[in-house]
């Protein structure tokens, strides 16, 4: 099992957001069906940013590197993700795909942890 599935064996999934996310809507089901596939490997490795070369992209997303480029550029100019680094077939660099909500969430926990961690802090009481 990855280190997601041990600690949460659920996927915070909204329905409404997906089908109320116009631009995602507006997308072609191949490209739905790679964010899908994007968005399941993120949760269980429980990052916000898969970065991976153009051929890792195509093993991850099970389809020829021409086609995880073209889904990878209509990602991006469709917005539905950030997506950054050279899209394409023939090149050998890594491409970074980041979901901003489970970054925004991501920051959010992160933020809460320094905030509980500095309140505990407080709390220390010296012995008389």
């Amino acid at each position: 099992m990855g280190k997601g599935t041990a600690r949460l064996p659920w996927v915070m999934w909204y329905p409404t957001d997906w089908l109320g996310d116009a631009k995602l809507h507006r997308a072609p089901l191949e490209t739905r069906g790679a964010w899908q596939e994007i968005l399941q490997h993120m949760f269980h490795d429980q990052v916000h940013t898969l970065k991976l070369p153009m051929k890792e992209w195509a093993r991850l997303l099970g389809c020829h590197v021409a086609t995880a480029a073209r889904v990878l550029r209509d990602i991006k100019r469709r917005e539905i993700g950030t997506v950054s680094g050279a899209i394409s077939g023939r090149c050998s660099g890594r491409v970074a795909v980041t979901c901003r909500r489970l970054e925004k969430h991501a920051n959010k926990k992160e933020y809460n942890r320094i905030r509980q961690r500095r309140l505990r802090g407080r709390d220390v009481v010296t012995p008389s």
